[in-house]
Parts: structure tokens; sequence; C-alpha cells
């Protein structure tokens, strides 16, 4: 008998892995970037969370603020 990992295990761990390196690795350069860019404390500590929460969560630069995009979809100005 075969008591081994079975293939399907073995491959959903390897896939996990990567992704769990990848994460990491992300994480770790947002760090450096932040630290190039001055900041310090706090701020530098939580920068690969909220950047890796922003990536996840759809809110690219590009999309703007919350507020700004429920103005485009109401269609009614807002007070800021």
């Amino acid at each position: 008998m075969d008591a081994g990992i079975p293939l399907p295990a073995m491959a959903g761990g390897g896939a996990a892995g990567i992704l769990t390196g990848g994460f990491i690795l992300y994480a770790i350069y947002q760090w450096y970037q932040g630290y190039r860019r001055g900041l310090r404390g706090a701020k530098l500590a939580l920068r690969p969370i909220t950047r890796i929460s922003d990536a996840i969560c759809c809110q690219a630069p590009a999309m703007g603020k919350k507020a700004d995009s429920m103005e485009l979809v109401s269609l009614q100005p807002m007070d800021v």
C-alpha cells in the first residue's frame, strides 16, 4: 500500500504556497516603496496592508474615492 501524499493534495499545497509567497513578496515590496517615499512609524507598518486591501477590494487609484463614484451613480451632486 502507498501511504504517500495524494497528487491533488500536493498540487493544492503547492498552489497555496505560491499564492502565499506572492502575498509576502508584494507586502515586502510595498513596505520598501513606502520606506523610500519617507513613510515612518504606523503609516509605514500599515502600507502593505492597505495596498493589499485596495488591490483585493478593487479600490484602484484610477477609480477614485467612493464619494466620487457614488456621485456618478446617483447623478446628483454630493456635499463634500
